[in-house]
């Protein structure tokens, strides 16, 4: 066989690799799609997949709902309240804090969302526990703009960066009033309504490490380390423990939002996975029910899912 034919060959079995990586890719791309859809078949909610090497959205569910509906964040904005107290440099990410279930900050008293406290907590143990009181005493030693303008670094004021026609923006109003950074630091402020998207594209970025278009946030500094770390011990044996696909290693974060006078809870799970090497982000939005109870198994479902399909 002389040169050419070789090369030939060659070429030739080159493009049918390539042609064959494809289908596989476009193959397992669709039945995660219509894997997402079984999953959510009875669910009055949305799902949210980035790929995160490329940050293109891989699935949906309930679209409309995804892109167009504004809902109050709850605990999963947690995180950037840990941001926030991390970059002032005012906190110390060691130091604990007693919880008891009930506390008063600025002659205002506050519960806990389990009424008998999480005890000692730090940032670390706080994230993974959801403790609301612990952020509420980070709030206490931060001012009102060192939160606004950490929410603002995450660009929840403009649409995001997927490019969705008909997304909405969401509802962030810089309310200065002192006592709105405590709200705002647990993610029931009247003044930050989201769309599950403005939430994925959150997640995204922190499971990227990167914030686009600030100089004011480096999440690679390994000051933020904690954070991380806390994610993670969520799903190992906090608030996310439900969603914890072991063969995935995912992190994340539950929230659960109460509406006026209790008659509603809508449920948040964001997350993202491998915890070591991310390839995928998400988001879940539950219309009734509960974070960790009832978004976070769904997440697994999910992650079990995406494993199955680009992991085998």
């Amino acid at each position: 066989m002389n040169k050419t034919k070789i090369i030939l060959n060659l070429i030739l079995l080159l493009y049918s690799y390539l042609l064959f990586s494809q289908n596989i890719n476009y193959d397992s791309y669709s039945s995660l799609q219509n894997k997402c859809n079984n999953i959510f078949k009875n669910i009055d909610g949305c799902l949210g997949i980035v790929e995160l090497k490329s940050n293109k959205i891989i699935t949906t569910v309930n679209k409309k709902l995804l892109i167009e509906n504004r809902f109050k964040p709850g605990s999963i904005v947690k995180i950037i309240t840990a941001i926030a107290a991390i970059n002032s440099g005012k906190v110390d990410i060691l130091e604990e804090f007693n919880c008891t279930g009930t506390a008063n900050f600025d002659n205002e008293s506050y519960k806990c969302w389990l009424p008998k406290g999480h005890s000692k907590v730090n940032l670390i143990k706080a994230i993974s526990l959801s403790c609301n009181l612990y952020f509420l005493n980070i709030a206490s030693k931060l001012t009102i703009d060192e939160i606004l303008s950490t929410f603002t670094e995450f660009h929840f004021d403009e649409k995001t960066i997927f490019n969705i026609p008909g997304e909405a923006t969401g509802l962030f109003r810089k309310n200065k009033i002192d006592i709105e950074k405590y709200y705002l630091s647990i993610g029931c402020s009247e003044n930050l309504l989201v769309t599950p998207l403005q939430i994925l594209q959150m997640i995204t970025f922190i499971a990227n490490k990167k914030l686009p278009n600030t100089k004011n946030i480096d999440l690679n500094n390994p000051k933020f380390d904690p954070i991380y770390k806390g994610l993670r011990n969520s799903v190992l044996f906090g608030t996310s423990k439900e969603s914890n696909y072991l063969k995935l290693q995912p992190a994340g974060k539950t929230g659960t939002i109460s509406e006026k006078y209790n008659i509603k809870n809508s449920a948040w799970f964001i997350g993202y996975a491998p915890y070591y090497n991310p390839e995928i982000a998400i988001v879940i939005f539950i219309k009734n029910g509960r974070g960790a109870t009832n978004a976070a198994p769904i997440a697994k479902k999910v992650f079990k899912c995406y494993y199955e399909l680009f992991h085998r």
